[in-house]
């Protein structure tokens, strides 16, 4: 039972920090990526999927994701505990305000 109570505590404090809905199928998310040339969210994933994988995004992303990442085609951000969009490198103010029509922050 222990076991079960700890786990339920490690849920809670996973889903806390889904702090995106993407709005096309009210998905909750953690980290996505972007296309860079259009605006459009790609992938997302929960924390509870980015934590599993020790936050190795190689590991949660599509293939296919993957090379669009490599190749510049699109880039990887994530919703801060404060609710801010969160980005490695710079993404254009345009491509931040077509992510911000596609999702909710919860």
């Amino acid at each position: 039972m222990k076991y079960l109570k700890l786990f339920e505590s490690f849920s809670e404090d996973y889903s806390d920090k889904n702090r995106g809905l993407l709005l096309k199928n009210n998905k909750k998310f953690w980290i996505a990526s972007v296309n860079i040339i259009d605006g459009e969210i790609e992938e997302t994933h929960t924390y509870q999927k980015a934590a599993d994988n020790d936050f190795h995004h190689s590991l949660y992303f599509s293939i296919d994701q993957l090379e669009k990442i490599e190749n510049g085609e699109c880039m990887i951000f994530w919703i801060s505990e404060y609710g801010d969009i969160q980005y490695h490198e710079k993404i254009a103010e345009n491509i931040i305000d077509k992510i911000k029509k596609q999702i909710k922050i919860i």
